[in-house]
């Protein structure tokens, strides 16, 4: 990951940052997620470099695209039609 991307997911939740792994930064398609290392644990959130964290990349679901939500839903509407009048 870029360090743009990893300082901006940082700025948003620097101050719950642990040595637990964060969420994904996103909720689909490639984020990253980042946690304390060991000796960083008592440092103030506002103290914190980049030195004092692990950053990895995360992978979600592939984003669903407007067409996709558009055209499962209108299955699923037709599959209801069918069994409605059947």
């Amino acid at each position: 990951p870029n360090e743009k991307v990893v300082n901006d997911y940082l700025q948003k939740i620097r101050s719950s940052v642990t040595t637990e792994w964060t969420p994904c930064s996103v909720t689909c398609g490639n984020g990253v997620r980042i946690r304390r290392r060991a000796h960083a644990d008592k440092k103030k959130a506002e103290d914190l470099t980049m030195d004092d964290l692990e950053v990895e990349a995360c992978v979600m679901d592939k984003c669903a695209g407007i067409f996709n939500v558009v055209s499962n839903s209108l299955g699923l509407v037709i599959l209801l039609v069918l069994a409605l009048f059947n």
